[in-house]
C-alpha cells in the first residue's frame, strides 16, 4: 500500500492516537492525498482511521472522562425497567430519532438494527457488544494511575474501515450509514457536554483487492480498533467486508481491471512512492561514502600514530638486552648497587610507556 512507504501512516497511527493534532492535520492537507481522492472521478480505494478526539486540540479524551461515557452508555443499554429519560436525550441529542414509545418498550434507536417503524427491535448482539466494549474499556482504564487519569489517554478510541471511494465514505459517517457504537458514543458525548467528535484520516490507498483486504486487517491490529481491545469501536472483523474491491462487488471484469489499473499507475504518478524509494537510495549511497571517510581518516590517524612511535621509541629488543647488560653483579656492595638499580627502575618505566604505545596501536589496526 503506498502509505506504507511514506510517512502518512507514521502520523496517523501513532502520532494521531496519542494526540498531537498540529502534525495530523497538516498531514490530512497534504497535497498527495488531495489529488488521489479526485483521481479516477472519486474512485479512491483506500483505508482510513476514525478518532474520537477533542475538537480543538485534536488530544485523546481522558480516562476519567471516558468512564463517565461508559458509565452512561451502560445506563442506556440496561436491562428494563429502561430509562426512558436518558434513552430519549441520547438518541434525540443530534436529531429526531425516538419517541417516548420507543425508549419504553426497549427500542432504542442506536440498539435496533433496522430503522423502520414495523421491523424497529432491540437487538441484543448490538447490546451484548456494547457491553463487551463497556467491560473492556473500563477494565482497562481501572488500571491507570489516579494521577493520570485527568490527562489525556494514552491513545484515542479508533476505527479502521476500507472505502472505495473515501470521500464518499467519510460523508456516510456523518450520517446513519455506520457503526452504531460510533454514532452512540457521539451522542454520548453530546449528551455530557463533552467537546469531543469523530474526525476521519486516511491512512493508505490500496492498487489491488489483496491490499484492501489485508490494509483493514493490518491497520486494524496496528491501531488495536477492535471494541474488545479497550482501544477500539470496529465490530465486525477486518478484512471480510471489502466487497467494493473483488470481483463480485456487481461491477464487470473490465471496471474493475480499469479501476486497479488507474490506481496503480497513479500511486507511481502522484504519490510519493517512487520519490521515497530515490531517498533511500541516496541514503545507502550516502553512508557507504561517510563509511569509507571514516576508514580512511581512521586509517591515516593510525599510520600517524605508528610514524610518532617510531621516531620516539627505540627498538625496544635493543634497550631490554643493553638493560639485562646493566644489571649489577650479585657481589657489589649494596652502596655502588643503588645508582644503578634506581637507573634501571626509570628505564622499565620507559618500557611500559612504550610498550602500552604500542598495544595501542596494534588494537586499533585490530578495528579497522
Amino acid at each position: 500500500m503506498s502509505s506504507l512507504q511514506s510517512p502518512s501512516i507514521r502520523y496517523v497511527l501513532v502520532l494521531r492516537l496519542r494526540g498531537g493534532s498540529n502534525l495530523t492535520v497538516q498531514e490530512s492537507t497534504s497535497n498527495e492525498r488531495t489529488l488521489w481522492q479526485q483521481n479516477g472521478d472519486d474512485i479512491a480505494p483506500g483505508h482510513y482511521i476514525r478518532v474520537l478526539v477533542h475538537k480543538v486540540t485534536g488530544e485523546p479524551s481522558t480516562p476519567n472522562e471516558l468512564i463517565k461515557i461508559i458509565d452512561c452508555l451502560r445506563k442506556y443499554i440496561a436491562d428494563p425497567p429502561y430509562n426512558i429519560k436518558l434513552g430519549m436525550e441520547v438518541d434525540n441529542t443530534r436529531r429526531h430519532r425516538s419517541e417516548e414509545e420507543h425508549i419504553k418498550f426497549g427500542k432504542h434507536y442506536f440498539l435496533c438494527s433496522s430503522k423502520t417503524e414495523k421491523s424497529r427491535h432491540r437487538n441484543v448482539d448490538r447490546v451484548r457488544i456494547a457491553r463487551q466494549f463497556c467491560d473492556i474499556t473500563q477494565s482497562r482504564l481501572e488500571r491507570v494511575k489516579a494521577e493520570l487519569r485527568d490527562q489525556p489517554d494514552v491513545r484515542a478510541l479508533s476505527y479502521v474501515g476500507y472505502a472505495r471511494e473515501l470521500a464518499k465514505r467519510e460523508k456516510e459517517h456523518t450520517g446513519d450509514h455506520t457503526s452504531f457504537l460510533m454514532q452512540a458514543l457521539l451522542n454520548i458525548c453530546q449528551h455530557l457536554k463533552l467537546p469531543y467528535h469523530w474526525e476521519t484520516f486516511n491512512t493508505s490507498f490500496a492498487t489491488c483487492s489483496r491490499e484492501a483486504e489485508f490494509g483493514e486487517i493490518f491497520m486494524n491490529g496496528l491501531a488495536q480498533a477492535y471494541h474488545d481491545t479497550g482501544f477500539g469501536v470496529a465490530v465486525h472483523p477486518a478484512g471480510e467486508n471489502c466487497k467494493s474491491a473483488s470481483f463480485s462487488s456487481g461491477d464487470d471484469y473490465t471496471t474493475v481491471t480499469n479501476i486497479w489499473r488507474d490506481t496503480v499507475a497513479f500511486r507511481h504518478r502522484v504519490t510519493p512512492y517512487r520519490e521515497n524509494l530515490r531517498r533511500e537510495e541516496v541514503k545507502l549511497k550516502d553512508s557507504s561514502k561517510i563509511f569509507e571517510a571514516k576508514r580512511r581518516e581512521r586509517v591515516q590517524k593510525i599510520q600517524v600514530l605508528d610514524q610518532q612511535i617510531r621516531d620516539t621509541t627505540p627498538d625496544l629488543a635493543a634497550v631490554r638486552e643493553l638493560r639485562k647488560q646493566a644489571e649489577p653483579h650479585p657481589a657489589m656492595p649494596e652502596l655502588l648497587k643503588q645508582p644503578t638499580t634506581q637507573a634501571l627502575a626509570r628505564i622499565d618505566q620507559k618500557l611500559l610507556v612504550w610498550d602500552q604505545k604500542l598495544k595501542e596501536v596494534k588494537d586499533a589496526m585490530k578495528q579497522d
